[in-house]
């Protein structure tokens, strides 16, 4: 197995996000190895100039981190669908093997992450062969909602795409790019399920991945979660995962710890590493319709069982808790 001198990590963000994936960016460098080498590309869907020099500015103070942002034409993306909060920036990790032509190997990282451990040591693992490394999605409903439309059962179960390892060479060599917006255009099928690109990228990779402990991708809305019955782990890892994360994912809405309507635990840990940046006085500003937005929140993810909190939301028809 090649041991890799330089870690390289891509982001994908639009004008919506920067401060988000700053504080993610300013997370990772901040638990990462002093020996290790960083090279850090930001894939720029919009970016206004005053915050991408905010973003320079903000990482002149790491002498062992190469920046480099990438402008992307965002027209490429027009006939995507988006959904909720998800924004085309989205779809950018696609053509990740293509846009870093000289790259080998990078770490993809979603901006709506907090890195709380050293991904130096994920970054060389063996991938056995395998393109792609990824986390198991914890959701057992998900893989229920895969299963169905895939009209097959994983022998894996189904990744969450917010933390990828991919080996460029390969996905170069077998054009994965283009196959994959060959499924988003076809297969009207897969548009079933929630999310946009994750699951296009599910149903290419079924089973032909290699899995990265869950840990480097706890989706915070194991908070509300009480059993380990009611996601694909067993007991034992359901309590590593949920109280020893390494990467924080807030993947629903409900929990972005940027908005003043999220609910999470993990809203401090993210000001921290904010604070740090260039956007520490970037606050959500109060509302009362943002107030009624996080008592509903709060009801849906802190009190009322899973077995009302679906009705609770339909009721609403603003919010899904899977995206």
């Amino acid at each position: 197995m090649r041991d890799y001198l330089s870690i390289n990590i891509v982001c994908a963000s639009d004008n919506n996000y920067v401060e988000p994936m700053t504080a993610m960016l300013c997370s990772c460098l901040e638990n990462i190895s002093i020996i290790s080498k960083v090279k850090i590309f930001i894939l720029d869907g919009g970016i206004t100039k005053n915050n991408i020099q905010k973003v320079k500015n903000f990482f002149k103070k790491y002498n062992n981190v190469e920046l480099k942002i990438i402008s992307i034409n965002k027209d490429l993306y027009k006939k995507y669908k988006i959904k909720n909060h998800l924004t085309d920036a989205t779809y950018y990790r696609i053509d990740v093997p293509n846009l870093l032509p000289d790259i080998d190997r990078i770490l993809y990282l979603d901006c709506d992450l907090i890195v709380v451990g050293d991904v130096s040591t994920i970054f060389n693992i063996d991938m056995n062969g395998k393109t792609i490394a990824a986390c198991q999605d914890h959701d057992v409903n998900v893989h229920n909602m895969y299963n169905k439309v895939f009209k097959k059962k994983s022998k894996l179960g189904y990744f969450n795409a917010g933390v990828i390892l991919m080996d460029l060479i390969s996905m170069r060599n077998k054009d994965i790019s283009s196959k994959i917006k060959v499924l988003i255009e076809k297969r009207d099928d897969i548009e079933k399920l929630p999310g946009c690109d994750q699951k296009y990228l599910n149903y290419y990779f079924f089973d032909n991945w290699v899995k990265i402990n869950p840990q480097w991708n706890s989706q915070v809305s194991l908070e509300s979660t009480n059993s380990y019955k009611e996601t694909v782990f067993s007991k034992e890892k359901f309590y590593i995962v949920k109280n020893f994360p390494k990467i924080l994912h807030f993947s629903s809405s409900i929990c972005k710890p940027w908005l003043y309507e999220g609910v999470t635990m993990y809203k401090a840990i993210y000001e921290f590493y904010l604070d740090k940046t260039n956007f520490k006085d970037s606050r959500s500003d109060f509302s009362y319709t943002k107030l009624y937005k996080k008592f509903i929140n709060y009801l849906y993810f802190k009190i009322a069982p899973s077995s009302i909190n679906t009705i609770i939301y339909k009721m609403i028809g603003k919010f899904k808790k899977y995206e």
